[in-house]
């Protein structure tokens, strides 16, 4: 054990922080060691913990403005922001306040929770707190499981950082109602498919279309033969 003017050293005599810990490894190459430091205002954090076992470029977990950051293998692989919202790969987006965020892998990715009955499902979006917000250009897509009913939502391609207005487009409801195009099912209805007046189609698909038109139920066969199969 060393201590300096800098710091504390145990097994090792090279301080460059206020706390450095080494210690020879077993069963591994000759002369390599598990390495542990604690430092403060160090590669560019407020405070920092380095991990090595001199194999390997280190792991860390450092602490800056109130966000922590995980590395593994010489890069970031985790941050926590200072409202407790997660970035798995990535720098979690700018959340409303009362909303908690899971990111993985792409921004605006992953799920959020709104109170203890609310789960969403994320793809390329985030909420602000008043707007819902394209993460990047494209379209995005939302999922959403809430007072017992599965929602689907869709909207079209936009532009990174303007507010979206979500199409609900699919409800499994809390009745078992599956709603196309409908938000509300009928009075009293359970385990039925709804759904809601369409644009006919003008192009045949191998298989079938099953679609309403001004209420009537139709089906157009793959070589274009339309069927009214009940009336509105």
């Amino acid at each position: 054990m060393t201590l300096n003017s800098t710091g504390l050293g145990i097994g090792t005599s090279t301080i460059n922080e206020r706390l450095a810990v080494q210690t020879a490894l077993t069963g591994t190459t000759a002369g390599s060691n598990v390495v542990a430091r604690f430092q403060s205002s160090a590669n560019g954090y407020d405070s920092h913990i380095a991990l090595s076992d001199n194999l390997n470029p280190s792991g860390r977990i450092g602490y800056l403005s109130g966000a922590l950051y995980l590395w593994t293998n010489g890069a970031e692989r985790v941050r926590i922001d200072t409202s407790g919202n997660v970035g798995v790969g990535v720098t979690p987006s700018a959340w409303g306040s009362g909303f908690k965020a899971l990111e993985v892998g792409r921004v605006g990715s992953g799920f959020f929770s709104v109170g203890a009955t609310s789960l969403q499902i994320t793809n390329n979006f985030y909420y602000n707190g008043t707007n819902y917000i394209y993460s990047a250009n494209g379209a995005a897509t939302r999922y959403h499981l809430v007072d017992g009913q599965h929602q689907w939502y869709n909207t079209p391609s936009g532009t990174a950082g303007n507010a979206i207005t979500f199409t609900q487009a699919m409800t499994l409801d809390a009745s078992g109602n599956l709603l196309v195009g409908l938000t509300t099912a009928g009075t009293t209805a359970a385990k039925t498919i709804q759904i809601a007046n369409g644009t006919a189609p003008t192009a045949n698909v191998t298989g079938g279309q099953l679609y309403v038109e001004s209420g009537a139920l139709k089906f157009r066969g793959s070589s274009g033969t339309i069927t009214t199969i009940a009336a509105a």
